[in-house]
């Protein structure tokens, strides 16, 4: 358990670590309509990473458990960030009161590192200059992100079986993070005539999973309600099949999977608001809804039983490539 608070605190220092950049706040100096679309376009991994994440996991054979049967396992998930999301272009993002200057079109998202943009104001002054030049902030060279769950399985008649999975409430500093997941697996193997002749197990999976985060904000001047929120939902609807061998199973799944994440920035913000003179005073200014994860995942793994304990371990090609990996007990 104590591994699985650390993994779930690297999350935490990682979202935590946000909040350290006020650069996230200061997107507002683009004003609030840029800012949703600067914003979105660099938390874009971030809430990716967590979405796939959420959606694996979810198994480790395709066999229900017999009646009253059940299992329990703590799992570990990795999903690689591929390069192409490790940055943005100003210029795509259909800003409306800058563009990015000559050169610097370029940025790095949240994954990324070592390339910075710049956005310089559509409005010049009286001798052609931009009225405002403003550089984005850095990323954290992130490759990978990790996400460690608690999952469970309960065999109930006819071939179903509950499974679900969770994180209890984690906190650190001013930030805190808990997902929980529900889903329904059923042998589908019972129904196709001459089922008996098959020999493997096949079964149908779908899970729904919410993961929710949030980080105290530090930007000046200072409230208590200043917090960056994040609220990821995926979803996912699979076919499994799989085949033992003494203490080896070996499985695999087709199955697609959606996940969409809301970004909030809470709390009031006095900034500088470049598309009118002076400050401006504004209050939840932030609210990005993400839908960029629709994808079928292909997923391949094996795992060794010994008595009623368990390891496990399997790659998922999609969208964003993962892997995964758990130790558990498993019981009928």
């Amino acid at each position: 358990m104590k591994k699985f608070t650390l993994i779930a605190g690297i999350i935490i220092l990682f979202f935590s670590g946000l909040s350290a950049q006020d650069g996230i706040v200061k997107f507002l100096d683009l004003g609030k309509n840029d800012a949703n679309k600067v914003i979105g376009a660099y938390l874009k991994p971030f809430a990716n990473g967590l979405g796939i994440g959420l959606n694996n996991g979810w198994f480790n054979t395709a066999k229900t458990h017999g009646t009253l049967g059940f299992d329990i396992s703590l799992t570990a998930n990795l999903t690689f960030i591929p390069e192409a999301d490790k940055t943005y272009e100003i210029n795509s993002l259909g800003l409306e009161y800058s563009h990015a200057n000559s050169g610097s079109n370029i940025s790095s998202t949240v994954a990324g590192g070592g390339q910075i943009g710049t956005f310089v104001s559509n409005e010049t002054d009286a001798f052609g200059e931009p009225v405002y030049s403003y550089k984005a902030p850095d990323g954290a060279n992130l490759s990978m992100l990790p996400l460690p769950v608690v999952k469970m399985g309960f065999g109930l008649p006819k071939g179903f079986e509950i499974v679900g999975k969770f994180i209890p409430t984690v906190k650190s500093g001013g930030t805190s993070l808990n997902l929980w997941g529900i889903g329904v697996k059923h042998d589908i193997k019972q129904w196709i005539p001459g089922e008996g002749l098959m020999p493997f197990s096949m079964s149908l999976l779908v899970a729904y999973s919410r993961l929710n985060a949030e980080t105290a904000l530090d930007y000046e001047p200072r409230t208590d309600e200043q917090k960056l929120a994040l609220a990821v939902k995926s979803f996912t609807a699979g076919l499994l099949v799989s085949k033992k061998i003494t203490v080896l199973t070996v499985y695999g799944s087709v199955s697609y999977n959606t996940s969409s994440t809301l970004v909030d920035v809470l709390g009031t913000y006095t900034v500088i608001d470049e598309t009118t003179p002076g400050e401006d005073s504004i209050t939840d200014p932030i609210s990005v809804n993400l839908n960029d994860v629709n994808t079928m995942q292909f997923t391949a793994g094996m795992r060794l039983k010994f008595a009623i304990i368990t390891f496990h371990a399997d790659y998922s090609y999609a969208k964003y490539h993962s892997v995964t990996a758990g130790i558990g007990i498993s019981f009928r």
